[in-house]
C-alpha cells in the first residue's frame, strides 16, 4: 500500500471502438508533438543526469480553465471535444479498478512519446506527478501501443515495480509516488497518455 492508492494494472481500459479511434489519432501524422530536452522538468536550474529528450503534447491542464457566465468551461481544447476518449481513459480506468475512488477533478492530461535513444539509461530520473497538498491525487498512465520501455514505480518500503506498456492498458498509482519512464530499445516508439485525477 502506498499512501492513498495501491499500484494496479487495468487491461482493456477502453471499448475497442474507442481505443482504435484514439490510437489512430495519437499515432497518426496529424497529431502534433513538442520536443522537450528531458523527461523531468528542470525547476532548479540543475542539469538532470541520466535523462533523454521526449516528445510531449499537453491535452488538458486544470489551471488553464476559464469558466464563462453560464458555468461552462470554455477553455477545453479541441482534442478533448473531438476525442472524448482522453477523459474516458480516466473514468473507465477508475471504474474498472478494484479500489474505490471518488472522482473530484481532472487535473491534467498529457501525451508522452519516447523513442530509442543512443546510450539511454536503464530508466529516467525519478519524480512525482504532483506535490499538491489539497487532497489525494491518482496518476493513470495509459499505454497507447505495445512497447518495451517499462514504467518504474518506487513504493515506500517496497521493492520497485516495473510495468511493461501494453496497448489499451493502464497502471494506476498514487500521484505522489516516485516513478519514472524508460526508452524503448526494440520498439520504434513508446506512447503514453499520462492523466492525473484528484480523488476523494
Amino acid at each position: 500500500m502506498y499512501e492513498h492508492c495501491e499500484v494496479e494494472v487495468i487491461e482493456n481500459v477502453l471499448p475497442e471502438e474507442n481505443f482504435k479511434a484514439l490510437e489512430e489519432f495519437v499515432m497518426g501524422p496529424k497529431f502534433t508533438w513538442v520536443w522537450e530536452a528531458s523527461t523531468v522538468r528542470d525547476f532548479y536550474g540543475m542539469k538532470q543526469q541520466f535523462d533523454t529528450p521526449q516528445l510531449v503534447t499537453p491535452i488538458y491542464i486544470a489551471e488553464n480553465q476559464h469558466i464563462d457566465a453560464s458555468g461552462k468551461d470554455v477553455r477545453i481544447p479541441s482534442q478533448v471535444l473531438e476525442y472524448p476518449e482522453f477523459e474516458m481513459i480516466t473514468t473507465h480506468a477508475l471504474d474498472k479498478a478494484k479500489q474505490e475512488f471518488g472522482y473530484e477533478l481532472l487535473w491534467r492530461i498529457k501525451c508522452n512519446l519516447l523513442m530509442p535513444y543512443p546510450n539511454s539509461p536503464l530508466h529516467h530520473p525519478r519524480h512525482t506527478d504532483t506535490n499538491n497538498d489539497d487532497g489525494n491525487y491518482v496518476t493513470i498512465n495509459y499505454y497507447v501501443n505495445d512497447s518495451d520501455g517499462d514504467t518504474f514505480l518506487f513504493p515506500k518500503n517496497q521493492a520497485p515495480i516495473q510495468v511493461t506498456p501494453k496497448a489499451n492498458s493502464a497502471v494506476i498509482f498514487d500521484a505522489k509516488m516516485m516513478h519514472c519512464s524508460s526508452n524503448p530499445r526494440e520498439s520504434d516508439r513508446r506512447v503514453v497518455i499520462n492523466a492525473v485525477v484528484k480523488t476523494s
